[in-house]
C-alpha cells in the first residue's frame, strides 16, 4: 500500500538526504553515460549538491518536502517550491525497487490535489521517457524550455 506524507526534512534529515542523494547520483551517472557530465565514482557527487544531502533542511527551507512509503517503507520523494503564482516540482524520485507501483503518479497527484497555483511546472531528461510518459498523462505538457541545458524538457500543467 502507498502512503503519502509531507515530511519535514529538519526531522527525517537521513530518510530524505538519502532519497534526495540517490536521485541525484543516478542522474549524475545518466549524464555522464550521454558525456553531459564527467565521470565520477557511484557515491561522488558535485560539490553544489552536497547541502541537498547533509542539510535538507537547509537546502530546502521554503520548499514542501512530500513522501512516499510503500507497505511503510520509503519509496519516493518529491520536493515543490512556490514562486509567484507558479509551483516548480523538482527532486522526484522514486527507488528502482517500488517503480511500476504507481508511486511517482501518487505523488505528482499529491501535489496536484493539495497545492494551489496557476502553473505548476518541472523539468525532466528527455531520456526518462518512462517519466515523460507520466508527466503527460497527468496533463502536462512540453513546453519552450527555460532552462539552457541541453535534453532538458520543460514541462507545464496550468493549475
Amino acid at each position: 500500500m502507498i502512503s503519502i506524507r509531507l515530511v519535514d526534512p529538519a526531522a527525517e534529515p537521513d530518510v530524505v538526504g538519502r532519497l534526495v542523494g540517490n536521485y541525484l547520483r543516478q542522474t549524475e551517472r545518466e549524464k555522464a553515460q550521454r558525456g553531459l557530465a564527467a565521470p565520477a565514482a557511484d557515491t561522488a557527487l558535485p560539490a553544489r549538491y552536497e547541502r541537498e544531502i547533509s542539510h535538507p533542511a537547509e537546502a530546502f527551507e521554503n520548499c514542501q518536502v512530500v513522501m512516499a512509503a510503500v507497505d511503510g517503507v520509503p519509496a519516493g520523494i518529491v520536493v515543490t517550491q512556490s514562486v509567484a503564482d507558479v509551483i516548480e516540482i523538482k527532486r522526484l524520485w522514486v527507488e528502482p525497487q517500488h517503480r511500476g507501483k504507481s508511486v511517482g503518479s501518487a505523488l505528482i497527484e499529491h501535489v496536484l490535489a493539495f497545492t494551489h497555483a496557476d502553473v505548476y511546472r518541472l523539468t525532466v531528461w528527455d531520456w526518462r521517457e518512462p517519466a515523460l510518459a507520466t508527466y503527460r498523462r497527468l496533463g502536462f505538457e512540453i513546453v519552450e524550455s527555460w532552462d539552457p541545458r541541453a535534453h532538458l524538457v520543460c514541462l507545464q500543467r496550468v493549475g
